[in-house]
């Protein structure tokens, strides 16, 4: 029979002691291990085909990779360690980590209606996400339109401010301009008014002006008529001496 390494985790050295499959160094260092696995070689199998679920890394325990297949030899008094056998090799195990074949496919069953349950209650989280991401868009887009339609009437509301002040200018403008265009057109009535009262009275001094004029003549004529009268009158050695005078 070729020679072994030694059992131990970490210890790379050959065997010393066959029936244990430790080196020598280890077999006075982990004695426990040692009489343990003197005490169970040739115990029956307690259960059988059992499978290794994780590595325990302890040189306390047997060295063993997931997935590796032993067999039970023994349940000590604290109910989670065990003693296993991997072909020649005994050692300490911990229970926790190792399934039937049953187990482990009801693990996987497990596992599976479990990823199942996960994966629907993580796309039902992620459904109610995104509506809640898109009830949340949709407030912030309605308070944006809100704030744009706000600030929109609020410009609308200054442009008629400043549309309503341009016009008001424009008609104070506007009465303004008709107002003097009033006072022009009523001081150029009013020339007109005096042009005319001046005309007129002009007028009214030249007829009479004219009719003193006429009158005067009138009463010349008159006069120089009841002078001749008078004088044809007279006798005419009258006449004579006032020519003479």
């Amino acid at each position: 029979m070729s020679r072994m390494r030694c059992v131990i985790q970490g210890c790379s050295a050959w065997e010393f002691d066959a029936q244990v499959h430790m080196c020598r160094q280890c077999t006075i260092q982990y004695a426990q291990v040692a009489d343990a696995i003197r005490k169970y070689k040739d115990a029956p199998v307690l259960k059988g085909d059992l499978f290794v679920t994780k590595s325990i890394v302890s040189p306390f325990y047997l060295g063993l990779n997931e997935g590796d297949k032993v067999d039970i030899l023994d349940v000590l008094d604290d109910g989670s360690s065990v003693i296993v056998k991997d072909g020649q090799r005994i050692g300490y195990y911990n229970i926790e980590y190792l399934s039937t074949e049953q187990e482990l496919v009801q693990g996987f069953q497990q596992e599976e209606e479990q990823r199942k349950i996960r994966e629907e209650q993580e796309a039902k989280e992620a459904q109610r996400a995104a509506e809640l991401q898109y009830e949340e868009q949709l407030r912030q887009k309605m308070k944006q339109k809100a704030i744009e339609d706000r600030e929109r009437r609020a410009q609308e509301a200054e442009e008629r401010k400043v549309q309503a002040e341009q016009m008001r200018i424009q008609l104070e403008a506007m009465r303004l301009a008709k107002a003097e265009e009033e006072r022009r057109m009523a001081e150029y009535q009013q020339r007109l008014r005096e042009e005319d009262a001046r005309r007129a009275q002009q007028a009214q001094q030249a007829r009479e002006a004219e009719a003193r004029e006429m009158k005067r003549i009138w009463d010349e004529q008159q006069s120089s008529y009841a002078e001749q009268k008078r004088m044809a009158q007279m006798p005419q050695w009258k006449r004579d001496m006032l020519a003479r005078k």
